[in-house]
């Protein structure tokens, strides 16, 4: 999905530009992250995109997720303290997708 002009997110970060939301759509940031991940997936929802909501119970530093979205859907990852997290994004197929992180950890991963 193409970034809006001015936006300096890459391709690497899971964010919520990556999701479609960009800034112009949720204005100011705000301080708990859970809040925002909780508007991206009722945003994604109004939109009929998804959402594909992935809890992680058990720390680990590699998650795969089977999502059977006939998709490559942009990934959001927040930890279970409510941090967004950055990691690695690998499309095994458009039914599954491996993250990658440099510690384990626990939280949960929005797709849409």
């Amino acid at each position: 999905m193409p970034l809006p002009p001015g936006d300096t997110t890459t391709t690497g970060n899971l964010g919520l530009t990556e999701i479609g939301l960009g800034t112009n759509n949720w204005g100011t940031v705000m301080n708990n992250n859970l809040q925002v991940i909780d508007t991206a997936v009722s945003d994604l929802e109004d939109s009929g995109h998804g959402p594909f909501t992935f809890n992680q119970l058990t720390p680990a530093s590699t998650w795969v997720i089977v999502h059977n979205l006939g998709t490559f859907p942009s990934v959001t990852v927040v930890d279970s303290s409510g941090n967004w997290v950055v990691g690695g994004v690998h499309y095994d197929s458009p039914d599954q997708v491996t993250l990658t992180f440099s510690g384990g950890f626990s939280g949960t991963a929005v797709l849409g």
